[in-house]
Formats: C-alpha cells, sequence, structure tokens
C-alpha cells in the first residue's frame, strides 16, 4: 500500500533558497494545502505527484520564503500613498526650495474642495536650499482656513500653520513637553515641533484623517504593494486599540492578504494587558510592545554620546549639543517594569549610541538574568559600538537595523550628522554578525519604501547616494543578509517555527523571484524582479 503523501501543488525546474543551509542543488517544492511537505530534485518530487496535483514549472526561477518586514509602519504606508502629499526634497523629489514646497500645497489646495487638514509628508529640511523646516508664516500661505502640516522625512520633526497651532490650543510660549522641543520666538510658536511630546497637540487632527477607516481601498492597495515586494508578513510598528482592530478586521475580511505583526505602543497599555482574541494567530500576530528612547540622527534628535559633527545651522544648539532622550531613566524603568509585569516582548526605538547605553544599563536592572529570554529588540540600533554589541549578546538585546540610511543619507552621516569614524560604521551589520548576534534588516516604512531586495544591497554593498563605499568592513555577504528579512527576521518575533525558511512542516510563505540574488552582481540585486508572492500555499501576486 503506498501511503505517501500527494501534494496538492508542486513547484519544478527552479532555484530553492531555503536559508536552511546556503549552497543546495534543490530545484523542486512540494506543498500540501498551506504547508511544505517536501524539498528535492524534479526527479524525486514526483514521488508527491498525481492527477490531482497542480505542477507549476518555475522556469528557472528562484524560490526564497515570504520575505518579512520586521519594522515598518503599515498602516501610514496605507494612508501615505493615498491621502497624503508627497514632499520628498531633491535629488529624491522635485522640492529644492520652500517655495516649491509651498506650490506643491497650494496646487493640492486648489484642487481639493473638502476642509481636511492639508499633510504632506517625506520633507527633509537638510536637502532644500533654506536648509530648514517651513515656518507658520510659511504655511500660512498655503492656507489660513484650514490645518497644513509638513512632517518630517524621518516623522521625529513637523511644521504646522498658524490655524493647526490654534486650534491646538498653542497660544503662548507655556507649552514646553518633556522629550521634546517647540521653537518659540518673541513668546510666539515659530511653527517647527520636534519629537512625539512636542508633535501631541496635533495627533488627534494628524492621525485622525486616517482616511483608510473609510476607505478599506487604502489598506488592500498598501496590501497589494507589499506583495509586489515580495513581502508576505508585514509591520505595525506602533499600533493602538482602534488601528489593530481595523486591521485584525480587514485580515478577517481578506482586505489585507499579508500576515501583520502588531506591536502597541507603550501608551496602549492600560490597567489590563493589551490583548485581542484573534482567529488566526499566523495571520495577526501579537508583537512586542514598542518604546521610543529617542530620535532621528537627521533630525537631529537621535541621543548620542558624543556631539554631532556638524551642528544645524537653522536650528541651532550648543556645539556640544547630543540629542536628547525621549524618557528619563526614572520613566524607561517604569516602562519596562510595566513591560516585565505583563510578561512580554519589547521594542525599543534607539538610534544614537547614548539613547542604547541607558536602555542596556535599565534592561539590567529590570530584569533579572532569569527574565531576559524574551528576544527583546533594539530598533534601528545605527550608532551602536562594539562594546554595546558585545553588552547586547550577552544579556539578550537583539539589532533590528536600518541600512536604506546607507544609500539615502550615508554620505551626509559622513561628512555632516556623525563624521567620518561614526559614518563610516553606521548600521554596524558586520560587527553584529561577527559577534553572533542575530540581527533584521528594516525599512521604517514610509520612512523609505518597503523593498527587503534593496535592503539586501545595501547590506551587503553599502553604497551611497554618491557611490561612495561606506564602512568596508561593514559590509556582509547577499545570504547573511538575506537572513535579516527571513530567518533571522522570523526569529526575532518567535516565528522561526513556521516562517522564515522553506523547511518541510513550515508554512507556504513563497517569494519568487525572476534572478537568484546568490548569483547576479551585487549591484544589481536591487533590481531583481518579484515574479509572485505566496502565502499559506496560495498565489496572492503575480507581476
Amino acid at each position: 500500500m503506498n501511503d505517501k503523501i500527494i501534494a496538492s501543488k508542486v513547484l519544478i525546474n527552479g532555484h530553492i533558497i531555503t536559508m536552511e543551509e546556503e549552497s543546495t542543488s534543490n530545484t523542486s517544492i512540494a506543498i500540501l494545502d498551506d504547508t511544505i511537505i517536501a524539498i528535492t530534485s524534479d526527479k524525486k518530487i514526483n514521488e508527491y505527484i498525481s492527477q490531482d496535483t497542480e505542477v507549476i514549472d518555475l522556469k528557472g526561477k528562484t524560490v526564497l520564503p515570504g520575505l518579512i518586514d520586521p519594522h515598518g509602519h503599515f498602516s501610514f504606508v496605507a494612508v501615505s500613498r493615498k491621502a497624503y502629499i508627497n514632499a520628498s526634497c531633491y535629488p529624491i523629489g522635485d522640492i529644492k526650495n520652500i517655495s516649491d514646497l509651498q506650490n506643491k500645497l497650494k496646487d493640492y489646495v486648489k484642487n481639493d474642495n473638502s476642509n481636511d487638514p492639508v499633510i504632506a509628508i517625506e520633507f527633509d529640511d537638510t536637502l532644500i536650499d533654506e536648509y530648514r523646516m517651513p515656518t507658520a508664516s510659511d504655511l500660512d500661505i498655503v492656507s489660513t482656513t484650514r490645518p497644513v502640516f509638513v512632517l518630517h522625512v524621518s516623522a521625529h520633526m513637523l511644521s504646522a500653520n498658524t490655524y493647526a497651532i490654534e486650534e491646538a490650543g498653542i497660544i503662548d510660549n507655556s507649552f514646553n513637553p518633556e522629550g521634546g522641543r517647540v521653537y518659540y520666538e518673541n513668546g510666539k510658536a515659530v511653527g517647527i515641533f520636534e519629537e512625539a511630546s512636542a508633535m501631541a497637540p496635533f495627533s488627534k487632527t494628524l492621525f485622525n484623517t486616517l482616511k483608510f477607516t473609510r476607505d478599506l481601498g487604502y489598506l488592500r492597495d498598501a496590501s497589494n504593494y507589499y506583495l509586489s515586494k515580495g513581502i508576505t508578513t508585514v509591520c505595525e510598528g506602533e499600533s493602538n486599540l482602534k488601528t489593530s482592530l481595523l486591521l485584525e478586521n480587514a485580515v478577517d475580511n481578506d482586505i489585507i492578504k499579508n500576515r501583520v505583526i502588531l506591536c502597541p505602543h507603550i501608551e496602549s497599555l492600560s490597567s489590563t494587558p493589551f490583548e485581542i482574541n484573534y482567529k488566526d494567530s499566523l495571520k495577526i500576530i501579537d508583537g512586542p510592545i514598542k518604546l521610543f528612547m529617542d530620535g532621528s540622527i537627521q533630525a537631529y534628535t537621535a541621543y548620542l554620546s558624543k556631539p554631532y559633527e556638524k551642528q544645524h545651522p537653522t536650528r541651532p544648539k550648543p556645539i556640544d549639543y547630543l540629542g536628547f532622550p525621549t524618557l528619563t531613566k526614572e520613566q524607561l524603568k517604569k516602562s519596562l517594569e510595566n513591560v516585565l509585569e505583563i510578561n512580554k516582548q519589547f521594542a525599543i526605538h534607539c538610534n544614537g549610541d547614548a539613547a542604547l547605553d541607558d536602555v542596556i544599563e535599565i534592561y539590567q536592572e529590570v530584569f533579572d538574568e532569569n527574565k531576559r529570554d524574551k528576544r527583546s529588540l533594539i530598533i534601528h540600533c545605527q550608532t551602536a559600538r562594539d562594546d554595546q554589541l558585545d553588552k547586547m549578546k550577552e544579556i539578550g538585546l537583539y539589532p533590528s537595523f536600518f541600512p536604506a540610511h546607507i544609500y539615502v543619507w550615508g554620505d551626509r552621516h559622513y561628512n555632516t550628522f556623525l563624521g567620518h569614524e561614526r559614518g563610516s560604521r553606521i548600521n554596524p551589520v558586520g560587527s553584529a554578525l561577527n559577534k553572533g548576534l542575530i540581527y533584521s534588516l528594516h525599512n521604517d516604512a514610509p520612512v523609505t519604501n518597503p523593498d527587503p531586495l534593496k535592503l539586501v544591497w545595501n547590506a551587503s554593498s553599502r553604497v551611497t547616494s554618491s557611490n561612495k563605499i561606506l564602512g568596508k568592513d561593514q559590509r556582509i555577504s547577499v545570504y547573511d543578509a538575506l537572513k535579516g528579512v527571513t530567518i533571522y527576521a522570523a526569529y526575532q518575533y518567535h516565528l522561526e517555527d513556521k516562517l522564515g525558511s522553506l523547511k518541510v512542516g513550515k508554512r507556504a510563505d513563497l517569494t519568487i523571484l525572476e534572478e537568484n540574488p546568490l548569483e547576479v552582481p551585487i549591484n544589481h540585486i536591487k533590481d531583481i524582479v518579484i515574479s509572485s508572492t505566496w502565502i499559506d500555499g496560495k498565489e496572492i501576486y503575480r507581476i
């Protein structure tokens, strides 16, 4: 009697990169419903085929595990693609000065008859002629009858017009929140606000403009966009209860096809733990609690142990300015105690090494050695020193790096923000690899567009936008870079037994590429075409 399992689908004549081992001769993969049942040669795969099996010829294409976005803001991507104005600056976009920005926003207002806030994103003051954020008076030229906002590309700073400032109740210079900064002149807000605590008065206006709550097509569009990049698992990196329930509903109704990791913000926790009973725990994934320890390097709000290389010319600070923490050590300790109390993993945003120093110190105070098994994450980890990486390895903290910075901001890290020594080791993935740390790679979308293959190129080439190689010793192999968006990313979220590699018994999440990233020139990896994306054994996206 033949008791061999028969596959529902078999893919043949391809290159199978399992991420379980670097080099294999496997060319075929067999799937039963949502699970991988065999990975082998074209000849041996015949054992799993019957007349009812769907056989798919890959025609030489390459199969990877479904790619994982380990940190980003899925709902923000959904909105930014449809409801916000892209204000990217030259050479990324077309804005070269404040006048260009004003004209773009005025054109939008001319064609928009609503009274909704005007919200522009992706603006980078360090790329325009004036080298500054727009002021309230600059934005009053756009409109004096509706709120106007310009969000910095880092999302750690914004500008607002007078209407928005007055609507938020900021009428004098008494609003000076801890962990943020508001700029005043002659007792009046200039219109520039740094960090979340300073931007908080606008959050209701800004983020209640989540038009996807009325148009779920925004979420469907974002889901398809991620699928087109081969991403089967997305991340909602700073969720609240309202957003989480909305995303769960969208997943349940097949509007979002991807798996979704939910990372509730620490402030979403009330007296009871943040919990939702999901129907499928592998479609909506209960992620870590999210905290912020500092801001952004390119916004000059990351907390460094040594001063910025060059101070910002239009937002002047003392020559020894280090940035600042968004939490005091006492606040951080209380937050981590709350996380410990509910027995959860955490993910904390740390761009600067001084911020990371504080986290390492307080983490060791709060978490005893026998309670350090949650795989808590340091998000961005961009300026981590070698001694810090050693300590992270010792105490069980895991880095998620942001190597897109190397291309987009690398030249300015080297020349302006951090200087040659620190700039050359921005996002030190090579050091992390050499020390045996399990790392992941992310885009922090929409700060940079979700694109795991581009991250693989960033980490393996370390090429800047001026074609400079930034820190040759921090380059890693293409295979090791792929780990950061597959098996290592899965491990960081306790998903390695189900996702992240192609292995018998794991879910059949596949990303199929037109070319093999292990065989093409490194500079071509970013241009490889995603042929199709599969989740649970079903083709969800095809080019």
